[in-house]
């Protein structure tokens, strides 16, 4: 991503370069005394004026890219391939174990109830209760 980022830097960089360029050519034209050195800078303009074209139009495409790729990493699942150790409980065991603790029970009792250990139990409803 931070390649990419870099990417979109230069890319300015480039287009910023070719407009300082285009323009200081630009200037060198003068209305009224036209040479053959003339007709070589308006060719040399012109000829930046198409890399400008090209630079914009890329960094307009690789901008929106930009954009989608942040909007799709913000709405990425957490952890997509479901790697790493999996869950030894089940919703369900977290609501009742949930409701005997507001009963009074210990997290000893729950545990044995609900087939977790102890740990697990006091791990479970104390991040619910957060």
């Amino acid at each position: 991503m931070n390649a990419y980022k870099e990417l979109l830097k230069e890319l300015d960089a480039r287009l910023q370069t070719a407009i300082c360029i285009r323009d200081g050519l630009a200037e060198g034209i003068t209305k009224e005394t036209k040479t053959s050195r003339d007709s070589f800078i308006d060719g040399a303009v012109h000829a930046y004026n198409q890399e400008i074209d090209f630079l914009q139009r890329t960094l307009e495409r690789y901008s929106q890219v930009d954009v989608e790729m942040d909007i799709e990493l913000k709405y990425k699942k957490h952890n997509e391939r479901n790697a790493g150790r999996k869950k030894s409980y089940t919703d369900e065991q977290i609501a009742q174990a949930i409701e005997w603790r507001k009963i009074g029970k210990s997290y000893k009792e729950i545990g044995q109830l609900v087939g977790l250990s102890t740990g697990t139990v006091h791990k479970l409803i104390g991040n619910k209760n957060k």
